[in-house]
């Protein structure tokens, strides 16, 4: 919603600027709830068994990008910028970037109250809540860890406040997401201008790996997007982007019968494999989790067939300003 209240306390002249501003927020906004519902919508009627876990992943969509996550300006040149990217280095790394304790306090709390008034989260998610409030778990710290992507120290912090690593995972990670996505969009044109000298599977924003293929167009052009961040990026079709190997005879793929949308690209040198939709045209950050919801039968396809994901971030993150606060161990 807009805070009208700082609107009206804008210097004069510009008040009409602002509310005509916070009328398009609220409509983009709305347009925004509205695909949200008719996607969940297709993916029930598509797949019924589904309906739960579509529920269940729309409301954890509307916790984590109810607000834009407060982000500082990062001075990123373009040269330094194509310097990082042809050097195999996502942008965000080595760079001064501003977490809002409030705000990752807000999503992290949200997200625990969904999982509380769930039967079967609700125990786990009611240990971790009582963990923050005895101040055994820093969430601030959690989320900070989760951003740079080290899996082991949330481990680590899970282990010491007592609570599930698992749940402090994937509630870690989420947290993240808005913020991540903020900074990707933040810094995207630096993206686009050197998107000819990235070259490596990885995002090459935050370092995570690609967690669905988009095949484009009527040319099925191969864009890897970042379920962190919403990165976008190109790589070349017969390619794997986890251990670069460009065999033809060592790659290939798997369909489910009766799908016409998904498929899964393997590579029997690495064992690894990663999730291909054909689409239009890039679909909203937001909206990728449902994708990956979407074609999940394909990932217990490919895993009962013995192949796997990364289980280690393809790079990972440090940063400057704040790092002194993260677990260095």
């Amino acid at each position: 919603m807009c805070r009208f209240r700082e609107y009206l306390r804008a210097i004069p002249g510009e008040h009409a600027n602002a509310l005509v501003q916070c009328g398009r927020q609220e409509e983009k906004t709305a347009m925004e709830h509205a695909l949200l519902e008719r996607r969940v919508q297709t993916l029930v009627k598509l797949n019924p068994a589904l309906a739960e876990a579509a529920t269940l992943q729309k409301t954890i969509i509307t916790v984590l990008y109810a607000a834009t996550a407060p982000i500082r300006p990062i001075v990123l040149p373009l040269r330094r910028a194509r310097e990082k990217l042809s050097g195999g280095v996502p942008l965000l790394h080595g760079e001064s970037v501003f977490l809002d304790d409030g705000f990752i306090r807000d999503v992290f709390g949200r997200l625990v109250n969904v999982l509380r008034s769930r039967a079967d989260t609700a125990e786990k998610a009611g240990q971790l809540a009582e963990a923050a409030y005895e101040h055994r778990l820093h969430v601030e710290h959690a989320v900070a860890e989760a951003f740079v992507n080290h899996p082991e120290h949330l481990d680590q912090v899970a282990i010491e406040a007592g609570v599930s690593p698992e749940l402090l995972q994937m509630l870690a990670q989420l947290s993240a997401r808005p913020i991540l996505k903020a900074y990707a969009e933040h810094v995207a044109p630096a993206l686009q201008a050197g998107r000819d000298d990235w070259d490596r599977g990885y995002c090459p924003m935050c370092g995570a790996w690609p967690g669905l293929a988009e095949l484009r167009g009527a040319e099925q052009l191969r864009h890897l997007r970042c379920l962190r961040c919403g990165a976008d990026w190109t790589i070349t079709r017969l390619r794997c982007p986890f251990c670069g190997n460009d065999h033809h005879d060592a790659l290939g793929y798997l369909q489910a019968e009766g799908e016409r949308r998904f498929r899964v690209d393997v590579c029997r040198g690495c064992g690894g494999y990663l999730k291909a939709g054909s689409s239009f045209d890039a679909a909203p950050t937001e909206l990728l989790a449902l994708d990956d919801l979407a074609s999940v039968h394909l990932d217990i396809a490919a895993l009962e067939r013995g192949q796997q994901r990364p289980p280690e971030p393809g790079f990972r993150l440090e940063l400057v300003d704040g790092e002194d606060d993260l677990d260095d161990d």
